[in-house]
């Protein structure tokens, strides 16, 4: 198993007691995704079905069904949301409170090692971006691959040709966004590092600020700021 599976193994285990939400959740975004798919469908029997042969009837029922679907759509996504959010918001509280302990737990000699901005960040920056992740990119991930199967069996059911080719075209996008992600995650990966060391800089000068005054090193420790804020 590679590291990111275990990773996100771990992380899922955190939604204990929240499992239900999390899943019913994700459930409920599939059914988003549906409707979405099929809204594209029922216009095009009203247009086709009912406004090109002159059956408005027809294209006033259809033009209902729209509505209705969009309606329920809107139910489906606030309702999704609630639910992912609740889970991550969950997942996260625990996690948080672990990390702390974990903190707690470390010898002097870490914390000599260790930026304390680094602390700070890995505590609110970076589980923050997990409650992100759980209750938004999960969510958006699971939406368009469900939207993208519902899409391409009706297109499948339109033109299998032009299906073809979209599934080529979405086949290139997917591999550019992959290789894309791959080279930037580096340098993600560095300006998070960065911005704990700036952030450790800035804490380390407003706890002592009285000393700096005193010692009169503002200019040095301004110095030290500039030289790392120029480094992100």
């Amino acid at each position: 198993m590679s590291n990111s599976l275990k990773q996100l193994k771990r992380l899922l285990s955190y939604l204990k007691g929240h499992k239900l939400h999390f899943i019913t959740g994700l459930a409920i975004v599939l059914l988003m995704s549906y409707t979405n798919g099929i809204i594209p469908v029922l216009i095009r029997e009203a247009i086709d079905g009912g406004i090109m042969i002159g059956e408005y009837r027809v294209a006033v029922r259809y033009a209902l069904l729209v509505l209705m679907v969009a309606i329920l759509n809107g139910a489906f996504s606030f309702s999704g949301r609630y639910l992912l959010v609740k889970a991550a918001q969950h997942a996260v509280y625990h996690l948080r409170m672990d990390a702390f302990r974990a903190i707690q737990r470390h010898r002097m000699e870490f914390f000599d090692k260790t930026y304390s901005g680094q602390l700070i960040s890995r505590i609110t920056n970076d589980t923050e971006r997990i409650t992100r992740f759980l209750s938004f990119r999960v969510r958006m991930f699971v939406y368009s691959v469900f939207l993208i199967i519902v899409s391409l069996y009706y297109m499948a059911r339109m033109n299998v040709a032009l299906t073809g080719v979209a599934l080529i075209t979405i086949t290139v996008v997917v591999a550019l966004n992959t290789t894309y992600a791959r080279k930037v995650r580096p340098i993600y990966d560095k300006v998070r590092h960065q911005t704990g060391v700036i952030a450790s800089v800035s804490t380390g000068s407003i706890a002592g600020v009285k000393t700096i005054k005193a010692l009169s090193v503002e200019e040095n420790i301004q110095g030290k700021f500039s030289k790392e804020n120029e480094e992100l």
